[in-house]
Formats: C-alpha cells, structure tokens, sequence
C-alpha cells in the first residue's frame, strides 16, 4: 500500500515476474547429478546451493571423487521456444538435508528422480528413494531418470522399468544424462506431460 496526497492508502500496482507453466523438482542420490542437470536445462542464470566438503569423499561403487555436495535447493528456469517457463529445482542428495528437498516438492510440482544405471546397489537405491518420496502418493506426477547406462556394469533399463513397473505401473522411466540439455529437457518434458 502507499499513501495518496490525501493521505488515504493506495494498492500497490502488480509486480509482474516471470509466469511460470511447470514446477519440476529433481530429487536422487547424492552425486546423481541433479546440479548438473538443472545447469545444463536452465536458459538463464542458475541459483546453485553447492558447497564444498569438509574432506573429500569417494563416491562408494561409482568411482568418481565428489567435493561438493547440495545443501539447498538449486534453482533454474528453461524458457521453451513454446512460451512456457519451467522452474526447474534441484535438491539434496544427503538425508540430513531432507526438510530442504520436502519444501521444494510443492504439491503442483513434478518429481523426477534421477538414478546411477552404474550403481551395484541400484535397484536397492530405487526403492529405498521411492520410499522417501512417499510414491505411493505421489506416483501420479513422479517420472525416473536412469543415468550412466552406458558404463560397463550397468544394468540394463528394462530392469529398471520392470522393479518400477511392479511397485507402480505409471511412473515413466527414461534414460538421461543429466549433462546434455537436451536430454534433460526431455525428461522435464516428460515429468510434465509432454511426449518422451
């Protein structure tokens, strides 16, 4: 509110932001690659919560050194060549950051989980992430990203459709690399409606 010259109060005009058409939350595993997929879809700027380990850390089974892990919600927006905005949030990995990861699934938004292909302990990590996304509840607006498919000892996707599948028959599960951006516009496309 303002005030008039008569002192009476005046609304204030809109403040007119950014329209968005989709929420689209990316939740998994720590080093999944959830960062490097919301940099990689993002069409602007990208709002990142990463922060350095105090020591570095190996990923267990995966190979691969981490040192830095999500302790908040990164954001990004990809504005589509059709007009839509789609916000685009990426969440921790680490359950001690789990009251972050819950504020960013919105009830309007989509849930992408994003899953190693390459993990000995993947289908294991699919259910246990399953869990906590409570995707009983939540399967109808919940699509899975499989990633690292190509490694030696990676499981084949049809395993992965068929554990999903048994547990909850319309979850959509796509392959993905959460470097390429179109990979990762596709599977926001996907999460959103959209065709695979």
């Amino acid at each position: 509110m303002t005030s008039t010259p008569s002192g009476r109060r005046a609304p204030l005009e809109a403040v007119v932001g950014t329209a968005i058409s989709h929420q689209v939350a990316f939740c998994g595993p720590l080093g999944v690659g959830k960062t490097t997929a919301v940099l990689a879809a993002s069409t602007g700027e990208v709002a990142s919560t990463e922060a350095q380990w105090s020591v570095t850390s190996t990923m267990v089974g995966r190979g691969m050194p981490k040192r830095t892990t999500t302790v908040g919600i990164d954001y990004g927006e990809w504005k589509a060549d059709d007009g839509s905005t789609y916000a685009i949030y990426g969440t921790p990995g680490q359950e001690r950051f789990a009251e972050a990861r819950s504020g960013a699934i919105s009830p309007g938004a989509k849930i992408v989980l994003w899953l190693f292909g390459n993990s000995p302990s993947a289908l294991d990590e699919a259910a246990e992430w399953l869990d906590l996304l409570d995707a009983a509840d939540n399967h109808g607006r919940m699509t899975v990203a499989v990633t690292r498919t190509e490694e030696e000892g990676s499981r084949p996707v049809a395993e992965f459709e068929s554990f999903i599948h048994e547990r909850h028959p319309d979850i959509a599960v796509v392959v993905a690399d959460p470097r390429s951006s179109e990979d990762v516009r596709r599977v926001v496309r996907v999460a959103t409606g959209g065709s695979r």
